[in-house]
């Protein structure tokens, strides 16, 4: 890592709560650092080697290559004015920010994002309370992947906490 704090990473997914950008905006303002906004489709994986036309979209290939798995940026203007409505609403301050585009399994996606921005933070949301069972909570868990395989410090942002008294299903 460089002597200070590199930019912050914060994963992201269509419709996820505020909250997760929120908190690495926030972050970000107050280290003063940029802010890169990563969206993983996992149904493609990276070619290495290669870049791509678009500085901000990995270049990959579809895991089924007759699936509807689109080369390119997800990112329609709808989804643009969310992000930056959501991080302007972040204080201390505005920082800049940029979407990117990342393929692969998302833990090891945003590892690697990381790895080339020389990241400071990752940033993720918790898992939703779909699955409370311990064994789906952390064989699948992109925050708890990232905290076990790679070096950078990981911010998990709780997206739907249980309550103090509300039990975690341990089967």
């Amino acid at each position: 890592m460089s002597a200070g704090p590199g930019p912050v990473v914060v994963g992201i997914v269509p419709d996820q709560p505020a909250a997760v950008l929120q908190h690495g905006a926030r972050l970000a303002g107050l280290l003063g650092v940029g802010l890169h906004l990563v969206y993983v489709d996992p149904a493609r994986y990276p070619v290495t080697g290669e870049l791509g036309a678009d500085p901000t979209v990995e270049l990959s290939a579809p895991i089924d290559p007759e699936g509807d798995s689109v080369d390119g940026s997800p990112f329609d203007r709808q989804w643009l004015d969310r992000l930056d409505e959501i991080v302007r609403s972040a204080r201390p301050a505005p920082v800049r920010w940029r979407a990117h585009v990342a393929a692969g399994e998302p833990a090891r996606a945003l590892a690697r994002f990381g790895d080339q921005v020389d990241a400071g933070y990752l940033v993720t949301g918790s898992r939703e309370r779909r699955s409370r069972s311990f064994r789906d909570f952390f064989g699948g868990s992109v925050a708890v992947h990232l905290a076990h395989h790679q070096s950078r410090p990981v911010v998990v942002v709780p997206v739907a906490p249980l309550a103090p008294d509300e039990p975690l299903d341990l089967a």
